[in-house]
């Protein structure tokens, strides 16, 4: 197998997808009358919905929880997520 060698500031072009996808999804999400934050939850949960709790959110999107709440709670009222009760612990929606 043939190794491959990165040429280049990886650091840079990292910071440069991040910006990309942000400005990108921020032009989508005005479009849909969303926010930032709600459109990056969103499409977090659709592409991983196996992590479906708050803490999951912010562990990977590498975000706090409060961000995930407000968004969460927001996307909740425009009927975009529908929110259950965890039937074996009651402190998890």
């Amino acid at each position: 197998m043939k190794g491959y060698e990165f040429k280049g500031n990886f650091l840079y072009y990292v910071r440069q997808i991040r910006r990309l996808y942000k400005t990108t999804l921020a032009a989508s999400a005005r479009e849909l009358g969303l926010s930032l934050p709600e459109a990056d939850i969103l499409c977090f949960l659709r592409e991983n919905p196996e992590y479906d709790t708050a803490s999951d959110v912010a562990l990977y999107r590498d975000v706090s929880k409060a961000y995930v709440s407000k968004a969460v709670e927001m996307l909740a009222s425009k009927g975009y997520l529908a929110i259950r009760q965890d039937g074996s612990d009651r402190r998890f929606q």
